[in-house]
């Protein structure tokens, strides 16, 4: 069963934290214990295949597991009280502690009734503390063993998501061995988790050369194909597992565990697609063909959870500034792709939510929308709207084209703005209120669940963050909302449209500062914490 290690979660809790601290000797302490305990590990196995064979094989520590601490069959299948079985078990042992540490940076099992935005920051802020501790450790080496620890890396993790994923799971064929087996082993998840850290440090080596990505990937001889690979097959495993999203979590008797298995399936989707968008430079052109036609497939399908469309949405720009860089016309070239799919998700959002929105009660529900899929419709055309967006942007395409000089494909589409067809900004405004608009002429107009509301209010947050006369126009709905008291209030809803508010206290102070009494009065609500720590931040 998945389960991070209680030892190294309070490591992780307690001590790693402590790498922001303004005392350098503690930070160089954590820096160094990082190291004994995460990094060390990685490198002395690299080269010991008979004791990561010893570890991964899960018959084996099952049956170690079932001696409840009989130390005299420590080693069952080793010869028994053999010093070097001895030494390779307790290698064994600090290569599984590692990747327990590492795998709870990367997942962080949800609480009943817990928010997913708040799991969601707390896991972000983890991973920043990987990075950092990964920056300070690197710059202890000298060359020869950053680039040494580097490769050993890359190698561990190649193996274990592809020696691992393939024997265990992939390779009969079946879906409960995929999730039981591999993608919810905590040395998968670390994987991940690790893989991710070393690519974020891409950016940071351009100012200081402590990373050659090229060179290391080069070197470790694994090249890049088992990113696309497995890109594609954890994107498609979590669209066959219904509602795989965290967001969604539920504590139940019998299928907690599975629920927990389709987190983990998200958890590593999202560390494969940020590893996708920071190597996008890497990868041939081909891979980087085929596996943008795949993610935005995803995307304009809807099956994706809303835990991986924004970033599959990162990893598609990544991919297509990448893809444009050979073109003599780069600068033009890379905004006009963009803009193409970006246009073409629009229309496919635009064209689901007509159909819920202005057909009849019948006629929507002989369709095959349902909330889940209309939820992600609402949400995919929020986050289509901030392609590009930066908080001090003006709309032209002179940021975009500096950006794209400066070679980040990150950067490559600052500046870019696409604006959704105003139909489609009013389809997602009329999910706001309790109730549908009566197009029909009918005489019951349609409910409008908290969940779709909820939904609505962020993604119509960020058409307005685009657009500040549609701010002007429909500041006063979002701060109606906060008005709102007894059986039509709701948490979720009331949360978001702070949320909203709080946005536009940076981006539109002036319009936003008659507002500010009303949100600070949502800290008298006792309904429920949430909205209470919004306001806060």
């Amino acid at each position: 069963d998945y389960e991070v290690g209680s030892l190294e979660k309070a490591w992780v809790d307690s001590i790693l934290p402590l790498v922001y601290d303004n005392e350098s000797s503690c930070v160089d302490k954590v820096v160094s214990s990082f190291i004994s305990l995460v990094l060390d590990p990685i490198v002395e196995i690299s080269s010991n295949d008979y004791c990561r064979d010893f570890l991964l094989d899960d018959n084996r520590n099952r049956n170690r597991n079932r001696n409840n601490g009989d130390n005299t069959n420590d080693i069952d299948d080793a010869a028994a009280g053999d010093d070097d079985d001895d030494d390779d078990y307790i290698m064994a042992i600090r290569y599984k502690s590692c990747f327990k540490i590492l795998s709870s940076l990367n997942y962080q099992p949800p609480h009943q009734s817990a928010s997913s935005s708040s799991t969601s920051t707390s896991n972000v802020g983890k991973k920043n503390t990987l990075i950092l501790v990964l920056q300070k450790a690197f710059e202890t080496f000298d060359s020869l063993a950053r680039k040494k620890t580097c490769i050993a890396i890359l190698k561990e993790v190649h193996y274990i998501i592809t020696t691992k994923t393939i024997k265990n799971a992939i390779g009969d064929g079946h879906s409960d061995e995929i999730q039981n087996n591999s993608f919810c082993n905590d040395t998968v998840v670390g994987a991940w988790a690790l893989l991710e850290g070393v690519a974020s440090l891409k950016s940071y080596s351009k100012k200081s050369n402590i990373l050659n990505p090229k060179e290391i990937l080069r070197s470790s001889a694994i090249g890049t194909e088992f990113l696309v690979t497995y890109c594609i097959k954890l994107l498609t495993e979590c669209n066959n597992n219904e509602d795989c999203s965290s967001s969604s979590y539920t504590v139940q008797s019998k299928s907690s565990m599975n629920n927990v298995n389709r987190d983990l399936l998200v958890v590593n989707a999202r560390s494969c697609l940020n590893v996708i968008a920071s190597y996008a430079n890497y990868l041939s052109f081909d891979e980087m063909k085929s596996l943008a036609v795949e993610i935005k497939s995803f995307i304009t399908s809807f099956q994706l959870s809303l835990d991986l469309i924004g970033v599959s949405i990162h990893a598609l720009v990544a991919l297509a500034a990448v893809h444009c860089c050979d073109d003599e016309q780069h600068q033009s070239t890379v905004v006009a792709t963009c803009t193409d799919w970006i246009k073409e998700i629009f229309y496919k959002c635009e064209a689901k939510l007509n159909a819920y929105v202005c057909y009849d009660n019948s006629m929507a529900l002989q369709g095959s929308t349902n909330e889940t899929e209309l939820s992600r419709v609402i949400f995919t055309a929020g986050e289509i709207c901030m392609v590009g967006f930066t908080p001090n942007e003006e709309f032209n395409t002179k940021h975009t084209r500096a950006a794209i000089e400066g070679g980040n494909s990150n950067e490559s589409i600052q500046g870019l703005c696409v604006r959704p067809s105003n139909r489609l900004t009013r389809l997602v405004q009329s999910l706001i209120p309790f109730t549908l608009p009566n197009i029909n002429g009918s005489s019951t107009s349609k409910e409008v669940s908290h969940v779709l509301r909820a939904h609505a209010f962020v993604a119509f947050g960020k058409i307005c963050l685009r657009d500040e006369a549609l701010v002007k126009e429909s500041i006063n709905i979002f701060a109606q909302e906060l008005h709102q008291s007894g059986s039509k209030s709701n948490v979720a809803v009331k949360s978001n449209a702070l949320l909203v508010l709080g946005d536009f206290c940076v981006r539109y102070t002036h319009l936003v500062e008659k507002f500010i009494p009303l949100m600070a009065s949502c800290l008298q609500d006792d309904v429920n914490d949430k909205a209470e720590s919004e306001t806060s931040i």
